[in-house]
């Protein structure tokens, strides 16, 4: 780890950033880096620009990946460098909105019908029924939920 990118992980844990997100942000200025084989304080707007078109055209990354990677940059320059970062010429991508998809009534029966172990089944529904993540689902206790409520 270079000294800088050691600024850049103490500037993101003062201002309380998690250590998931210290390590991607690392990972991203890094590959940045790596990609022009240039320190990173002799690399600029242009360079900036030029490797966020890359991750889009060549690398096929999706915009909300992009939009991280421009972060990660962004937090680099302004916080860590403490140089100005010019709006105007580089802007996050748009993200284009994806409506979810919607199981139909059968293909929610077709799933729990094929679901044979109930521990399973009663999972599954309780996940569809209620809207939950499957990380919430995770989290989910005998003491959340209100099993005298019927609707």
């Amino acid at each position: 780890m270079s000294e800088l990118e050691r600024q850049m992980k103490f500037d993101m844990e003062l201002r309380g950033y998690s250590p998931l997100t210290i390590k991607n942000y690392l990972l991203c200025v890094s590959n940045f880096s790596k990609h022009y084989d240039m320190s990173l304080e002799l690399l600029g707007e242009n360079e900036v620009r030029n490797y966020l078109h890359y991750c889009i055209t060549e690398r096929n990354l999706c915009e909300g990946t992009v939009n991280y990677i421009h972060s990660a940059i962004k937090f680099f320059y302004t916080k860590t460098l403490d140089r100005e970062w010019r709006t105007e010429k580089l802007k996050r991508i748009k993200e284009r909105r994806k409506l979810p998809v919607i199981l139909s009534q059968p293909e929610i029966k077709d799933i729990l019908d094929a679901t044979e172990n109930l521990k399973h089944k009663t999972i599954l529904a309780t996940i569809y029924g209620s809207g939950l993540r499957l990380s919430e689902a995770a989290k989910l206790r005998v003491v959340d939920i209100d099993s005298s409520c019927r609707f």
